[in-house]
């Protein structure tokens, strides 16, 4: 019975962060709704713009309007939008302000201080990817009942981004430095899969669009949202799952180094 007292410890103060997030920003709704209204914005240029000037895309021998194909990958989009805020810009504010230090003198540990901030991430992720999914049935754009398999698959793909941004944001020295953030983001928007098939990349692109990680996550959210679970499919969330494991063992070993002093 200790054993569960002790992990029921570790979830409560884990689940401390996800509190005091609610409690810091239930007035922040503005900043919600920017960041929510991106990728819906994107959808509607995109998909209903240019949608009219393409008309349909054969992806995976399978013919649909340009809007369903865009859909799942602004989906994807909303997911790691997110996430990503939170674990770059509020997590090194919160480092550099030394917040972590106080929050150490506690019984917390470095690991739940690491899956606290996850948490609360993956909640952020999760409003953004439902609220999203409601905009794509407002607009049509979820063809069966499948699509709501694309939630837990909007849910991994908010887990994977935030461990590898958290882990990554640990190496940051200065604000500048999220320049390089903002490059990457607009870069795998635009170069993975999401606008364009596949097929239309060079032979010598397509290698690389597969190995990145956002086209992993449309993919699968593509798959989800028409029920075509193939064994693609199980390689994706095991790509994903992969990424989530490293990057939050980065981040905890990184923390580790940074705040147990």
């Amino acid at each position: 019975m200790p054993t569960f007292a002790t992990a029921g410890a570790k979830l409560h103060r884990s689940g401390t962060f996800v509190l005091r997030g609610l409690l810091l920003n239930r007035r922040a709704w503005p900043n919600f709704l920017s960041t929510l209204l991106e990728p819906v914005i994107l959808l509607l240029a995109l998909g209903m713009g240019m949608g009219r000037l393409i008309g349909e895309v054969t992806v995976h021998g399978q013919i649909m309007s340009y809007e369903q194909f865009v859909a799942p990958a602004m989906l994807a989009t909303a997911a790691v939008s997110g996430v990503v805020n939170e674990t770059t810009y509020s997590f090194y504010a919160k480092l550099t302000q030394r917040l972590y230090e106080g929050y150490l003198a506690t019984p917390l540990t470095i690991g739940e201080l690491a899956a606290g901030e996850t948490a609360w991430a993956l909640l952020c992720g999760g409003v953004y990817s439902s609220a999203f999914l409601v905009s794509m049935a407002a607009l049509g754009l979820a063809p069966s009942w499948w699509v709501l398999l694309a939630l837990p698959g909007a849910a991994l793909i908010s887990l994977a981004f935030a461990a590898v941004s958290m882990a990554a944001t640990t190496f940051m020295r200065r604000w500048e430095d999220f320049e390089q953030v903002s490059i990457w983001m607009l870069v795998m928007t635009m170069c993975s899969g999401t606008v364009f098939p596949l097929e239309t990349y060079p032979g010598w692109g397509q290698v690389i669009v597969r190995l990145t990680p956002l086209y992993q996550a449309v993919e699968l959210l593509r798959d989800l949202s028409v029920g075509r679970l193939t064994s693609g499919t199980a390689g994706h969330v095991c790509y994903l799952l992969a990424m989530s494991v490293a990057g939050f063992m980065l981040a905890r070993r990184r923390l580790n180094r940074l705040l147990a002093n």
